[in-house]
């Protein structure tokens, strides 16, 4: 069950949560120590830890996004004109996953409840697009580029590693509450 408090997610027999709610009464107790003597669990009031990893990541997509608009914008050339379909779907999708990981980036910094979600889908689209690129398909692989292919392990090993994370780590709970 979800603390109406802090939004810890704690078992469903639990009676208190760690920031000190108590559940049958609705009242604010005592913080449950963590065990180490003296030490409670405060909730965390600034990226810290492991996530200024996915922090910088977020971060370095952004800047990755703003050029690759930038690029796909100015990648015909003089002869670039919106009335080509193909052009406006580049654009569009350039410009979509430009607002999409602005947005991811937005509820992190602010610290959303809803940002472990998007990071875990952000890091799921990454490995597709890495995927695409890679042109990997159930077939043998004609073509395949190593620069792509390893670019597809990179994110396959990157999202194997945070998603899990995004999904157990207690820090993660306790940072991401607003």
């Amino acid at each position: 069950m979800r603390c109406p408090k802090c939004s810890l997610e704690n078992p469903s027999s639990a009676v208190r949560c760690d920031c000190g709610y108590d559940f049958p009464s609705g009242q604010m107790q005592a913080p449950i120590p963590s065990g180490k003597e003296g030490e409670t669990l405060p909730h965390v009031d600034k990226l810290g830890g492991w996530l200024a990893l996915p922090a910088l990541g977020l971060f370095l997509t952004v800047v990755a996004a703003i050029l690759a608009l930038y690029e796909t914008a100015s990648a015909s050339g003089n002869r670039f004109d919106l009335s080509e379909p193909g052009d406006r779907f580049d654009i569009g999708v350039a410009a979509v996953w430009l607002a999409f990981v602005l947005f991811v980036a937005w509820s992190f910094f602010r610290r959303k409840r809803r940002a472990p979600t998007l990071v875990i889908l952000w890091l799921g689209i990454n490995v597709i697009i890495a995927m695409v690129t890679a042109h990997v398909n159930p077939g043998p692989a004609k073509g395949v580029d190593i620069n792509e292919f390893s670019g597809l392990l990179k994110a396959l090993l990157v999202a194997a590693i945070w998603i899990p994370y995004f999904l157990k780590s207690r820090r993660v709970r306790l940072t991401f509450v607003k």
